[in-house]
């Protein structure tokens, strides 16, 4: 495959950490030649009457607008890249993936506050605009969490699974590592069930396939099998071992208990990565 990326879209709430996701996001526009464009949804709650509606939007946007102008009035701040600026209203979750379809992005890049401090439901809930946009965009997400050192790109952690879209992921992290010049550290986890669940010996002959097709690529990699472990702690702890810097997964909502569900390690991983996670939604193949 070829990977293109032309337009990143990079939702701001004006918080520390979307200032964080504009500079990652402008990293990686520069090294694909590649716009942003700048997106903030607001809600309008309610208001008496319909004259005082229009003034409130009105001075909201403007407000709006001047800040967004105040981000990106240097962009020698952001690697030089070009930055439009769209203002929106609506939900935030559904606002983003359609501004993302109109200006034809090809990668959404946000800032997640974690589920630190959410109320012990709220943690199983779809309850941040971060975890409702992986699961509902139409293009890869990149999350990022507060604290994040200087952008870069240097080692890639790709945990493998047997599902039947793995493949997608794969290939889409090796043109990831070709254009930054990154090593990947391929990780394959079995937890307790799977051990009586899921065929272990598939798992070893994916991560073998996995390593001869890196090794046809030319891309320097290390390769890892943790058995009886959790799925979370281990891409964590492995992650940190191998100073990574980037977390690839296949993020999809099959827990067929509703769209506002997702996995329990999918969920983990976004909310709870110190580094940034790149979640690719599988594509049907025709």
């Amino acid at each position: 495959m070829k990977l293109t990326i032309k337009r990143i879209l990079v939702p701001t709430d004006f918080s520390e950490i979307s200032f964080g996701a504009l500079d990652y996001a402008a990293f990686i526009a520069k090294k694909f030649g590649a716009k942003i464009t700048l997106l903030h949804v607001y809600e309008l709650f309610d208001q008496v009457g319909n004259q005082q509606v229009m003034n409130y939007r009105e001075l909201l946007e403007k407000g709006i607008h001047d800040k967004m102008q105040q981000m990106t009035m240097d962009n020698s701040n952001f690697w030089g890249v070009k930055i439009d600026t769209k203002i929106v209203e609506g939900k935030s979750y559904k606002e983003i993936d359609k501004a993302a379809q109109e200006v034809n992005a090809d990668l959404v890049v946000m800032g997640t506050h974690g589920s630190t401090g959410l109320k012990s439901l709220e943690k199983y809930v779809l309850g941040t605009n971060a975890f409702r946009t992986v699961h509902e965009s139409s293009c890869p997400v990149i999350t990022i969490r507060k604290g994040m050192k200087k952008p870069v790109c240097s080692n890639i952690l790709l945990p493998l699974s047997v599902d039947k879209e793995t493949g997608q992921k794969v290939d889409y992290a090796i043109e990831w590592a070709k254009t930054f010049g990154a090593k990947i550290h391929l990780l394959s986890v079995t937890e307790m069930i799977d051990e009586f669940v899921a065929d272990v010996q598939k798992l070893n002959d994916l991560s073998r396939e996995t390593e001869l097709k890196l090794q046809k690529e030319n891309i320097v990699f290390t390769s890892k099998t943790f058995r009886n472990s959790t799925l979370s702690k281990t891409i964590f702890s492995h992650a940190k071992k191998m100073q990574c810097d980037l977390i690839f997964i296949m993020s999809k909502n099959d827990s067929g208990i509703g769209e506002f569900l997702v996995p329990a390690a999918d969920r983990k991983i976004i909310g709870e990565s110190e580094i940034p996670v790149f979640s690719l939604r599988p594509k049907d193949k025709k």
